[in-house]
């Protein structure tokens, strides 16, 4: 991964960050959206989720501190992508996680559907 931030961490902790990360409505719509383009994206102000510009932009800055989108500006305006590189990481860290259970999903018995 080229993102510095999350190299040194433990994968269950970049997964609590990334979980993290996008664990807001806004944040989804935004991810969403830039998922859905070609390209950068300065249309970011015409998210479907209703919600003002002061915040829209405290939850861009969110996304980009946390590694998740990247920002460039060019002359006044200001494009975002996202960084795909920590989506893979995350997807990588997620499996991960799983496959160090597979023999439990099988065999661990769980009896609170049941009347006592």
């Amino acid at each position: 991964m080229k993102s510095t931030y999350y190299e040194e961490l433990p994968y269950e902790e970049k997964l609590v960050r990334f979980m993290r990360g996008v664990a807001h409505p806004v944040r989804m719509a935004i991810l969403v959206k830039l998922a859905k383009i070609d390209s950068c994206s300065d249309q970011l102000l015409n998210i479907d989720y209703p919600v003002s510009q002061p915040v829209l932009k405290q939850h861009l800055v969110g996304l980009s501190r946390e590694g998740l989108i990247k920002g460039s500006t060019r002359g006044q305006i200001l494009y975002y992508c996202i960084n795909w590189d920590v989506f893979w990481e995350f997807s990588d860290c997620f499996h991960m996680f799983f496959n160090n259970f597979p023999e439990k999903a099988n065999t661990q018995k769980c009896d609170l559907g049941r009347k006592l």
